[in-house]
């Protein structure tokens, strides 16, 4: 009769019948993957779907099942699915994407690897606009995701005819608040949608938690017509001085890209090696 009942009232050509629980995720445990999913389940089937989730929950738990509960879904036949973590179950900030052609329980079960990408709040990529459409749109819903339950989100999603369905989301548990906290705080603080390299070099480690008063000091002896630039200029070394001063969590940090144009304008650290190497024709000269 329930069955019935639900065909009736989504009138779905096909289903997905899956485990959607107070018992199954929470904020301290989650249990992805480990209940059945039945996929692409006709009008017919789906009274023995219904049974056999709730029996493998039963045989999986053996507990008393009342909290346990039963999700309907109208089934896509996806032309991309994947799973985006808002950030690194690893325990790192940056969000990550897998995904590939085809529907999102391969990807779950773990039957295929799926291709992945991995990118900072603060810089979005590049590389999954060529194959995944509206990436850009999507990834503002993830960090939407997020925010409204104000923790890091693991989240399913599949993509048919270019639109994006979001389909569950379950609490990330392996990371802590604390971490989550600084998570946030660096994405205010650090610089938006732009390459950087923030480092402790040298300088840091002179004053690596520095008062008001030592940052203006290291700023003027690095700065302007400060001793830094009158040694360069008694040798001839041409030195073009920028505050590359950043602190960030009451540390210092110096920002490398900005600390290497003061001497070599025509060279960048923003490569995939983090070297030095030349990245534009302009102070070229001036460099060499």
């Amino acid at each position: 009769d329930l069955a019935e009942k639900l065909h009736k009232e989504l009138n779905c050509k096909t289903y997905a019948v899956r485990s959607s629980a107070l018992i199954e995720d929470s904020e301290i445990s989650s249990f992805a993957g480990q209940f059945k999913t039945l996929i692409d389940v006709k009008p017919e089937a789906m009274a023995e779907a219904i049974k056999t989730v709730v029996l493998d929950a039963f045989t999986y738990l053996k507990v008393n099942i009342s909290k346990f509960s039963i999700l309907v879904q109208q089934y896509i036949p996806a032309d991309f699915a994947g799973i985006t973590f808002s950030r690194n179950p690893l325990g790192s900030r940056e969000m990550t994407i897998e995904y590939h052609h085809g529907i999102g329980e391969d990807i779950v079960s773990g039957k295929i690897e799926p291709k992945k990408l991995a990118f900072y709040w603060t810089n979005t990529t590049e590389k999954a606009k060529s194959e995944l459409p509206s990436i850009d749109e999507a990834i503002q819903n993830f960090q939407k995701i997020e925010n409204f339950y104000n923790q890091p989100q693991d989240i399913e999603w599949c993509i048919k005819d270019g639109t994006w369905y979001f389909l569950q989301t379950r609490p990330i548990t392996t990371i802590s608040q604390n971490q989550y906290d600084e998570f946030l705080y660096l994405d205010k603080i650090l610089p938006q949608n732009k390459k950087f390299y923030f480092a402790k070099t040298e300088i840091s480690e002179i004053a690596p938690r520095p008062t008001q008063f030592t940052i203006d000091l290291l700023e003027k002896i690095y700065g302007q017509n400060g001793p830094i630039e009158k040694v360069y200029r008694k040798y001839d070394i041409n030195y073009f001085p920028v505050n590359f001063l950043k602190i960030i969590g009451n540390e210092l940090y110096v920002d490398h890209e900005a600390e290497l144009k003061t001497l070599l304008p025509s060279y960048s650290y923003l490569n995939q090696n983090l070297t030095p190497t030349i990245s534009t024709f302009s102070g070229l000269i001036k460099s060499f």
